[in-house]
């Protein structure tokens, strides 16, 4: 025991300055792999909340049964009118795509 107190008393500031920077090199370690945590969770909010916008812009363009119907019972009035006006030798193809090219703007 003797020989143990004798080295702390000739090299114990050595010793203890050499444990204050193991301490600090491994603080600054454990700092930087925070930081890159962080900056992960950063980007990968980011890339989640695109992925938010994108998904409530495409819900947004997506119609429902009853716009279905609606639009396919519209289209189909129409085809009949131009049909029917066709038949009865009303109007020629040019002007019912140009009706339906102006009824389309």
């Amino acid at each position: 025991m003797q020989p143990i107190l004798e080295f702390f008393k000739t090299k114990g500031i050595v010793v203890l300055f050499i444990l204050i920077l193991i301490m600090f090199v491994r603080t600054c370690g454990m700092n930087s792999k925070f930081d890159k945590i962080s900056k992960q969770n950063a980007d990968l909010e980011n890339k989640i909340d695109s992925m938010h916008r994108l998904n409530s812009t495409i819900y947004q363009k997506i119609i429902n049964d009853k716009q279905m119907e609606e639009l396919l019972e519209k289209k189909l009035f129409e085809f009949l009118l131009y049909e029917d006006d066709m038949d009865k030798g009303k109007t020629t193809p040019g002007q019912i795509r140009s009706r339906l090219d102006s009824n389309n703007k």
